[in-house]
C-alpha cells in the first residue's frame, strides 16, 4: 500500500534534492517544498513541466555533464530558454566552465566569468544569477564577483573531490566568504555533514546520494546503514529478512515513527515508491546535524 508519512522533518540547512526519480516522490517533495536542483542539460523537461506548475526550482546549467559527453550548447539558447522559463524558478546558474581535463583552472575562471557578466546583462532575471567559482581557479574571480555585487555564488569542481581536497578549498575561500555573510554560497555535488558544521559560510548544498541505496533496492536507516528489500536475492546479508533481531526492531521503530511498517517498504512497486520517500524523510532527518530541523504534522494517505 502507497502511504504518506503522519509527519514532514524539515532541516534548518537548505539541501537540494538532485536529479530525477519517479512522478510520485516528485509530487511528495513538490507538496512538502523540499529543495530541488535539475540540470538544463539533463532534465530540461522535467524543469518545464514544475515550472508549469509554479515549482521553485534551482536550475543548475549542466555544463559539466554538456562537456563531459559532448554536447555542444549554446549560451545565448539557455538564456532564452531561462527568459521563457525562469519566472518560478528560485536561482539559476550561470553557464560555466569546469577545470577538468586538460582546461587550465585560469581558461575556466576567465570563461566562467565572461559568460555570468554576459548573462547577467541578457536574462529577464539577473538577481536569481548564480555565479560558479571552482575548485583550483584564481581567487581573484571571487574577488571580482563580489565587488561586481553578486548575491550568489556557488562552489564547484568539487563533487568527486576527497575531503582533504573539499577542505583545502573551503579554506581558501573562508575568509573571503565569512566577510559577507549577505551572500547565499551553494556548494555542488557536495553534502559532507561534517564539513559542512565546519564551514558554516555555505548556506546550501546538493547531491545525488539520497538516490543510491534506491537503485540497489535498498534504504538508509540510523539502525543499519542499508537494508534491502527486494523480493529477488533474498540470501543477501543485508536483506530485511536476514538482518539481526536489534537492528529489525531499530528500523522498525524509525518508521512507524513516521506511520510506516517495515512491509510498507518490502518488495517493488509500492514498496519502491516507499522506499523513495523514505529516503527523502531520512536525509532531511539527517541534516537536523548541521544547523536543527523541525516537524510538521501531515495527514497518512492512501492511494
Amino acid at each position: 500500500m502507497l502511504k504518506k508519512p503522519n509527519k514532514t522533518p524539515y532541516a534548518n540547512f537548505k539541501l537540494y534534492y538532485a536529479a530525477i526519480r519517479t512522478r510520485y516522490v516528485e509530487d511528495y517533495m513538490a507538496e512538502c517544498g523540499y529543495y530541488r536542483l535539475l540540470s538544463y542539460v539533463n532534465e530540461r523537461s522535467e524543469i518545464e513541466k514544475q515550472c508549469k506548475n509554479g515549482r521553485p526550482l534551482f536550475v543548475d546549467s549542466g555544463a559539466f555533464s554538456a562537456a563531459t559527453r559532448g554536447i555542444e550548447i549554446s549560451v545565448d539558447d539557455y538564456i532564452d530558454w531561462l527568459n521563457k522559463w525562469s519566472k518560478p524558478m528560485e536561482k539559476f546558474c550561470c553557464w560555466d566552465t569546469i577545470p577538468v581535463g586538460d582546461i587550465d583552472p585560469k581558461d575556466s575562471a576567465r570563461d566562467t566569468w565572461s559568460n555570468y557578466l554576459y548573462m547577467y546583462e541578457r536574462v529577464n532575471e539577473p538577481e536569481k544569477l548564480v555565479y560558479c567559482y571552482h575548485n583550483g581557479e584564481p581567487i581573484e574571480y571571487l574577488h571580482k564577483a563580489i565587488e561586481f555585487g553578486c548575491k550568489r555564488i556557488a562552489l564547484g569542481g568539487i563533487a568527486k573531490a576527497t575531503t582533504p581536497v573539499r577542505k583545502a578549498f573551503f579554506d581558501s575561500v573562508r575568509e573571503t566568504l565569512e566577510a559577507h555573510p549577505e551572500i547565499d554560497v551553494h556548494a555542488f555535488g557536495m553534502t559532507e555533514i561534517g564539513l559542512l558544521q565546519e564551514y558554516r559560510f555555505i548556506n546550501s548544498g546538493d547531491s545525488t546520494t539520497w538516490l543510491w541505496a534506491l537503485k540497489f533496492s535498498e534504504a538508509q536507516f540510523n539502525a543499519i546503514p542499508k537494508v534491502y528489500f527486494s523480493d529477488v536475492n533474498t540470501s543477501k546479508k543485508n536483506h530485511v529478512n536476514n538482518i539481526t533481531d536489534e537492528q529489525y526492531f531499530g528500523i522498525e521503530d524509525e518508521l512507524r515513527e513516521f506511520g510506516y511498517e517495515v512491509e510498507d517498504l518490502y518488495g517493488n512497486g509500492d514498496g519502491n515508491r516507499n522506499r523513495e520517500v523514505w529516503q527523502v524523510i531520512y536525509w532531511q532527518q539527517k541534516f537536523f546535524a548541521v544547523n536543527g530541523g523541525y516537524y510538521v504534522d501531515s495527514k497518512e494517505c492512501s492511494d
